[in-house]
């Protein structure tokens, strides 16, 4: 299969540059690809979008005409995505407001690239979920059982913040193949299947959006990286046997009860892994997976479920292993131009905040990169239009 040339140099950090296929050492990143290689699998990354990058600033083909554009990513939000929940309920709903906050307090985003939506179209959600179970949804009649493992109260709000979320993460991904990254402020819903919901996740918000985007763009390749310490099960079912989806999951082993489902590439951590292990097992098996498959984009559920204090995680990362993970995977994708979709997925901390202030590094991480790469890009740009 087609595949990006990763190399699998764990801490000797190879970085891509655009370079006529050269490889230069560079720093703060694990994962390196040759370009030309990889232009020659996947195209020009500019054939994917309107726009492209000169001075670090987006320049917007429109009508014959240049409009310039603020540097900025869009994240993808809604007030709808919290909803009261029972006080002794762990489910930290609030997360997703706090995180927003946090990021416009200290002047990461900015007002305007917060980008409010509404709800996904029905029709759309029904083309992943059985049509019978958004309905019982939709009318609050889910028995008992499915109440259960769903895990959350069944009200008349629960059917508008997951249908939100599916449309934030939908948004997100169109937005990332425009403008290389786009994050949604929630999402990653992998527990999701098609006839009934788990472990807080109503509506399969990833595959509802694969969907969709087979519908505009039939051959567009995605690969969905999920590095929530649990596995996305039902995003592996829901998109099982396609061969233009890559699903790769790294997390804690399943417990004999629920052995998973399997999906392209599953990778299994020891129960309490620390943060060495835990990262050498993602870069070495995330490079050999983009060797396997080259995508035309990447959605990212990161997760903050990882850290040590996590109520379910059972992981034992540090806040530190967590921006150290969230920098090589961005880095690996801006740098090499495959447009990511950033989700924030699951995370249950025991300290109050900490797991929305977890999804806030994963943001401004995607922001900082993304912003330093379209200048490099840019030049890059210049460099092969003189040549």
């Amino acid at each position: 299969m087609r595949g990006l040339g990763y190399r699998k140099s764990i801490w000797g950090c190879l970085d891509r540059r655009i370079s006529g296929g050269k490889i230069h050492r560079g720093e703060g990143c694990e994962l390196g690809i040759f370009t030309a290689k990889t232009r020659r699998a996947r195209g020009r990354r500019e054939d994917f979008s309107p726009f492209c990058w000169i001075s670090g600033k987006f320049l917007l083909h429109v009508g014959g005409k240049v409009w310039l554009d603020q540097r900025k990513v869009r994240c993808f939000y809604s007030h709808r995505f919290e909803i009261e929940l029972p006080r002794d309920h762990p489910y930290p709903m609030d997360k997703f407001r706090l995180s927003k906050e946090m990021l416009l307090v200290e002047g990461v985003l900015r007002p305007e690239e917060i980008v409010e939506v509404g709800q996904a179209p029905d029709h759309l959600i029904r083309s992943v979920h059985d049509a019978a179970y958004v309905e019982r949804v939709y009318s609050c009649s889910l028995d008992r059982k499915e109440a259960l493992r769903l895990g959350l109260p069944i009200t008349p709000e629960l059917y508008t913040r997951s249908a939100s979320e599916v449309e934030a993460t939908r948004m997100a991904c169109r937005a990332a193949l425009e403008e290389g990254v786009a994050i949604c402020l929630a999402g990653g819903k992998h527990h999701a299947f098609s006839e009934y919901g788990s472990g807080g996740s109503v509506f399969n918000d990833v595959a509802v959006a694969i969907r969709d985007l087979q519908l505009w763009r039939p051959g567009l390749r995605v690969m969905v990286v999920d590095t929530d310490a649990h596995q996305g099960d039902g995003t592996h079912a829901l998109l099982a046997g396609d061969p233009r989806v890559f699903t790769y999951s790294i997390h804690v082993a399943p417990s004999g009860a629920r052995p998973g489902v399997a999906g392209s590439m599953d990778v299994e951590t020891v129960r309490y892994v620390e943060g060495e292990m835990y990262l050498r097992q993602l870069f070495s098996t995330l490079a050999a997976a983009l060797d396997t498959f080259a995508p035309d984009l990447v959605i990212w559920i990161a997760g903050a479920d990882n850290h040590h204090n996590d109520r379910y995680g059972q992981m034992m990362l540090t806040a530190k292993d967590l921006q150290r993970r969230d920098e090589v995977l961005l880095k690996a994708f801006i740098r090499n131009r495959i447009p990511v979709a950033v989700l924030y997925g699951g995370g249950c901390n025991r300290q109050a905040e900490f797991t929305a202030k977890i999804h806030r590094n994963t943001v401004a991480m995607a922001k900082q990169l993304a912003a330093e790469h379209r200048g490099l890009w840019a030049s890059q740009d210049k460099l092969a239009l003189s040549a």
